[in-house]
């Protein structure tokens, strides 16, 4: 009697996995840490916040002379001011002199600000001879000086959890000084061949034999996508043999693969060993698709367990159904999109420095016509220009610059870079920190990335078409309301969104008995501010209008973070005494003084209003989940 499997009902695709995920354990494991030289390509379990700022100190970018601008600000080329020149300041080293009238100090670019002065002419404007040098431009405060926390400030979030660690991202990560990093462990995968037939790599191929190719291509794809993979050997067609095999690895490995031994030839026992290894035994055996359908899921005592074809077409078909999203799945891994160099059409000019080989970095973002490009803000001083670009573009040295609406390509940092579906650039907010949390949640294939610069500057990234979204809270100071006016500028919609309420974050107690907008202006309270443009610094503007209080009687009035987390962690840490942000940053060690609700939305060009991951957070904004969650924020109201 014949022992051969007649394949008489086969599942369809998406039907055998949603069987096979319902019953296999698909969730992220467990975390480890690492060494960062270690972490290439593995992914972070926790949001990652920086602990220092970055720079730490003042520093310039130029090489030149530190000046205070009050001492030069008539110079010209035709009427220089000289200026003694005190030492010169080196990077590595803290300079120990101190400011006086019409000195300066020749500077390297890196090195730390000497005390005292507020900015640095570049070499080119200057000529030095023996202790004098002559100036022939004015500068500004703080021109060409990198402040400290202009790169990274203390508290800020540097990476989300679930981020995939490229060279770019080990970079920043290496700049806030810690060497290990916390990590998704690898999902360890048994592979096993199996057949009479198979030999393994390097031994004399004989009549009959053929090479083991599986084994290679599973355990290579298996580390490209985020997983462990152990090679077991080749397996005889032996129940016996098979079943033993098996059986070691039940509970050893998160999966167990099989190539071989899945069809309806005599030789093949798999499917009838299945159900002895442990409960539920098989799932699907068979399924609808070529190459590929005696394709075995199974779960046996909570160890997950595919059996691909031997043929290495049709495994490595079943390989990019069914394993490498699981092993993508288990290890915190994005789902698998194609990369590739990006053709894309930059919408602004691009300026070069003539005579030099420029790679400028630039980030990619959808549109209704493909692919366009924008050089990501900081400069070749901030990290952030790594941590924020997908790749950059090759201007050869015989350009100055690149005009507006060309055609470009981007070649992207890493080929596991995939370019962004959806950028949102605008203000800081955990409420959107959520939406894009779910977008993640139901909507993995999305990229979404988001820019934190403040309310003003989302709506000019909009205006640009820079970003698909914009987060703002802006107010008309003449009529009291938020956003709308924004309508009147620009052919845009407004989303609506929810109230937050701002207000003053003080250490828990209230040591410094602060209480009204007044008592900022004493002198014993230290206060930090958000950044201009922000809506949080627009509002506290016109509370202390309101209040007749002015600006510089308040000790940090011009001192900001980029985020209301960066200032809940500075009021902490005890470095001041109070700062303005919304309630919810405040958590239970902070208390918090409420000055006023405001309103937050979103806009979104018409241009790109359409496309499909605008609509699905859209969807996301308006769905019953997203506004159970809103009801549990402290501060938070919806509309």
């Amino acid at each position: 009697m014949s022992k051969r499997k007649i394949f008489r009902e086969l599942t369809d695709v998406e039907e055998a996995r949603r069987i096979f995920e319902n019953h296999a354990d698909t969730n992220v494991l467990d975390s480890e840490t690492i060494n960062l030289n270690e972490a290439l390509n593995r992914v972070l379990a926790r949001d990652v916040f920086s602990t220092i700022d970055v720079p730490s100190f003042d520093r310039s970018i130029m090489d030149g002379f530190a000046v205070h601008s009050s001492d030069i600000e008539n110079a010209e080329e035709d009427k220089p001011i000289e200026l003694k020149v005190i030492g010169e300041a080196k990077a590595g080293y803290l300079f120990e002199g101190y400011y006086e009238p019409s000195s300066c100090v020749e500077i390297s670019t890196g090195a730390p600000i000497p005390i005292g002065f507020d900015s640095v002419i570049m070499v080119e404007h200057t000529l030095r001879k023996g202790d004098t040098a002559s100036i022939f431009r004015s500068t500004a405060p703080g021109e060409d000086i990198m402040s400290a926390g202009a790169d990274i400030q203390e508290g800020e979030r540097i990476f989300p959890a679930l981020t995939l660690l490229t060279s770019r991202e080990l970079s920043v990560l290496a700049a806030l000084g810690n060497p290990n990093v916390e990590v998704i462990k690898k999902p360890k995968v048994a592979i096993f061949s199996s057949g009479d037939e198979i030999i393994e790599l390097g031994e004399k191929l004989l009549p009959g034999k053929i090479y083991d190719i599986n084994a290679t291509s599973i355990s290579v794809n298996t580390l490209e996508n985020g997983g462990l993979p152990v090679y077991l050997g080749i397996i005889k067609d032996n129940h016996d043999d098979i079943k033993s095999k098996l059986l070691k690895t039940l509970n050893k490995y998160d999966l167990v693969i099989i190539s071989g031994g899945t069809s309806a030839g005599i030789g093949d026992l798999l499917y009838s060993i299945i159900d002895e290894l442990g409960k539920p035994g098989m799932l699907v055996h068979g399924i609808k698709v070529k190459p590929g359908k005696p394709t075995i899921l199974a779960v046996c005592d909570n160890t997950p367990i595919i059996g691909l074809p031997g043929n290495p077409s049709s495994a490595l078909s079943i390989l990019n159904l069914f394993v490498i999203p699981f092993i993508r799945k288990k290890a915190g891994v994005p789902p698998l999109s194609n990369n590739a160099l990006i053709p894309a059409k930059v919408k602004q000019r691009l300026r070069s420095v003539s005579g030099r080989h420029e790679f400028k970095p630039m980030n990619l973002i959808k549109s209704n016509e493909g692919w366009l490009s924008f050089p990501v803000p900081g400069g070749s001083g901030a990290i952030t220009s790594i941590a924020l670009a997908d790749g950059f573009v090759e201007i050869p040295e015989e350009y100055s610059f690149i005009p507006a609406d060309s055609d470009i390509e981007i070649l992207l940092f890493s080929q596991n870079i995939v370019p962004t579906d959806l950028q949102i650039i605008g203000s800081h907010c955990i409420a959107m920190a959520k939406i894009q949390a779910l977008m993640t949640k139901y909507h993995p294939e999305i990229r979404s990335r988001s820019i934190v610069v403040g309310s003003t500057g989302g709506v000019a990234s909009i205006r640009r078409g820079e970003a698909h979204i914009a987060g703002v809270h802006l107010l008309d100071e003449e009529t009291g309301k938020y956003n709308t006016w924004i309508k009147d500028k620009m052919d845009i919609e407004i989303i609506p969104g929810y109230f937050r309420m701002q207000g003053l974050v003080v250490a828990k107690g209230n040591p410094k008995n602060i209480h009204t907008m007044q008592d900022l202006s004493r002198d014993d309270v230290r206060f930090l501010n958000r950044n201009p443009g922000s809506g949080t610094r627009i509002l506290f503007d016109s509370l202390l209008q309101k209040d007749n209080i002015n600006p510089s009687t308040i000790n940090g009035y011009q001192d900001y973070a980029r985020s209301h987390t960066t200032v809940a962690a500075a009021v902490r840490s005890g470095k001041v005494d109070v700062g303005v942000a919304i309630e919810i940053v405040t958590a239970d060690d902070l208390d918090f003084i409420p000055l006023k609700e405001e309103e937050y939305d979103i806009i979104v060009s018409k241009s790109y209003r359409n496309l499909p991951a605008i609509k699905k957070f859209v969807k996301i904004l308006k769905s019953e989940e997203f506004k159970l969650l809103i009801d549990e924020l402290k501060g938070y109201r919806l509309k």
